[in-house]
C-alpha cells in the first residue's frame, strides 16, 4: 500500500514539475534555418529589445525627476527604490536576450564539440525545450517494468549552471519476488539500470552534437555524473542506507519521419560506479566498484510518448550481464 501511494505521489509531482519547467523555452524551439524560424527569432528579439528600451527610458525619467532641485526626500527615496527594481528587470531581460542570441548562433551550425559556457547553455535550451524535446524524454517522468520488478522515476527540478545541467530526481521501485534476498537484488538492479537510485543528483555536460538542418537525424554524446542514495523510507527492501557515485559516457542517436511524428532512437551508456558496502550487498556483488553498460532502443510518438526497451546490459560483474529486458514508458511534458 505504501509503495502504491508513493508511486502515485511521484507521478503527480513529476507531471506538475514538467508542466512548469520549460515555460520560457518555447523561444528556443524554432528551426533556425527556416523562414518561419527566423521570423520567430526576430519577434522574440524585438520583444526583448523593446522591453529593455522601455525600462531604460522609465529609469531615466525617474532619475531626471528625483534629481531636480527641491524634490522631497521621500520622493527621492521612493524613486531610488523603483530604479533598483527596474535595473533588476533590465539585467534579467538582458540575460534572456543574450541566451536567445547564443541559441540562435548555436542552431545555425549542425556540428558542435568541446562546449564552452554559451554553447552548453544553448545546447540544453534546445535539447530540453518542450516543443523540440530531442532528448527531453531521457530524463522525463516515466515507468520501467522488468520481468518481476517495476519502478517509477520523476525529475523534480533541473537547471543550467555554466557549462553543465543539474537535475534532481527520485524513484520508487518494487519487486514481485517472494524471497527477500531475491527481491532486494531485483529492486537494486532495477534502480541501477534505470535512474541509478531512489534519489539521484545528475550532472550533464555535452561532449558532441551533430544534427541535420531539419533535425531529422541527431547524434548526441554527453558526460553524465550521478550521486545516488537509496533511503529505506522510499520503499527499498533493505533497512540500511546505500549510495553510489557514477561517471558515464552516454551516446544517443535517432532518426525521425519527415514530419517528426515518429522518432526511432538508440542509446548506449557506459559507466564506472563506486558504491558503498550496502549498495554492493543489495546487488549481490563481490565488488563495490565496477563497470556497467546498457543499450536501449525506443520510439517517440509525436513528441508526446516514449516507449523503450533496455535489451542489453554488460558489466565487469557477471551477475549484472543481460539480467532481463526492461520495458519503459514515459509521457513527455
Amino acid at each position: 500500500m505504501r509503495t502504491r501511494l508513493l508511486l502515485g505521489m511521484l507521478w503527480c509531482l513529476g507531471t506538475m514539475a514538467y508542466a512548469q519547467d520549460f515555460k520560457f523555452n518555447k523561444a528556443f524551439a524554432y528551426d533556425a534555418n527556416s523562414e518561419r524560424g527566423q521570423s520567430i527569432y526576430t519577434a522574440y528579439k524585438k520583444a526583448y529589445e523593446k522591453s529593455i528600451a522601455d525600462l531604460v527610458a522609465k529609469r531615466n525619467a525617474i532619475l531626471n525627476e528625483i534629481n531636480q532641485e527641491g524634490t522631497a526626500i521621500s520622493k527621492v527615496t521612493d524613486g531610488e527604490k523603483e530604479i533598483k527594481k527596474i535595473e533588476t528587470e533590465i539585467r534579467e531581460l538582458s540575460t534572456s536576450l543574450k541566451t536567445l542570441n547564443n541559441t540562435e548562433d548555436f542552431k545555425k551550425k549542425t556540428f558542435h564539440a568541446f562546449f564552452g559556457s554559451p554553447e552548453s547553455d544553448a545546447f540544453f535550451n534546445v535539447m530540453y525545450s518542450e516543443e523540440r524535446s530531442v532528448i527531453n524524454f531521457l530524463n522525463n517522468s516515466g515507468f520501467n517494468l522488468g520481468s518481476k520488478s517495476g519502478s517509477v522515476y520523476t525529475e523534480l527540478a533541473s537547471g543550467n549552471m555554466s557549462t553543465v545541467r543539474l537535475s534532481l530526481g527520485t524513484m520508487v521501485s518494487n519487486s514481485a519476488q517472494e524471497d527477500v534476498q531475491e527481491a532486494k537484488e531485483e529492486e537494486a538492479f532495477q534502480r541501477l539500470s534505470t535512474s541509478g537510485g531512489n534519489t539521484v543528483l545528475t550532472l550533464e555536460y555535452p561532449l558532441l552534437y551533430w544534427s541535420t538542418k531539419d533535425n531529422q537525424y541527431n547524434l548526441i554524446s554527453r558526460f553524465i555524473g550521478k550521486a545516488t542514495a537509496d533511503f529505506p523510507a522510499f520503499g527499498t527492501q533493505t533497512s540500511d542506507f546505500a549510495g553510489s557515485l557514477l561517471a558515464a559516457v552516454d551516446v544517443y542517436v535517432d532518426a525521425s519521419t519527415s514530419n517528426g511524428d515518429i522518432r526511432l532512437y538508440a542509446n548506449v551508456n557506459l559507466s564506472r560506479i563506486y558504491g558503498t558496502e550496502v549498495y554492493k550487498e543489495n546487488l549481490g556483488l563481490d565488488n563495490a566498484n565496477f563497470n556497467f553498460g546498457k543499450i536501449t532502443t525506443g520510439v517517440v510518438i509525436k513528441n508526446k510518448f516514449n516507449l523503450s526497451a533496455m535489451f542489453k546490459t554488460f558489466s565487469s560483474e557477471d551477475s549484472l550481464e543481460n539480467r532481463n529486458v526492461i520495458i519503459g514508458g514515459a509521457f513527455i511534458f
